[in-house]
């Protein structure tokens, strides 16, 4: 979902002062109907996750968040700002350890704003 729909780096859209002008205004160009980037994020995660559960429905869906390598990450809108540079990536800050890392709290909030508005569709 956030390579292939959104294409930006989570970070990307909640710290825009550390992104360059360049990438600021193709954010905001794929922002551009929602209030904020913010927003446009939570919206385009929630959409693409709500799709697939409504394809297994009833049945639960077990959702897998941003599971990206570094390189993965530093492809997306803003991402080289963001990212680590790692020597092997296999063994680097992924799975869930960059939801530990101080640096990534902010973007696990977005996801999980994501997940709760999928959670109280009808």
């Amino acid at each position: 979902m956030v390579a292939n729909h959104i294409g930006i780096h989570p970070n990307a859209v909640l710290f825009p002062d550390r992104i360059s002008a360049a990438d600021r205004e193709l954010i905001k160009e794929k922002a551009k109907n929602d209030p904020s980037p913010e927003d446009f994020f939570v919206r385009k995660l929630s959409e693409g996750i709500a799709s697939i559960a409504a394809a297994f429905h009833p049945r639960p869906v077990i959702v897998r968040l941003g599971d990206f390598k570094s390189n993965e990450y530093c492809r997306l809108i803003g991402g080289e700002n963001f990212e680590f540079k790692e020597e092997n990536l296999m063994i680097g800050l992924r799975g869930a350890s960059p939801y530990l890392h101080p640096d990534f709290k902010d973007s696990l909030e977005l996801e999980c704003r994501a997940l709760l508005y999928v959670r109280e569709m009808d």
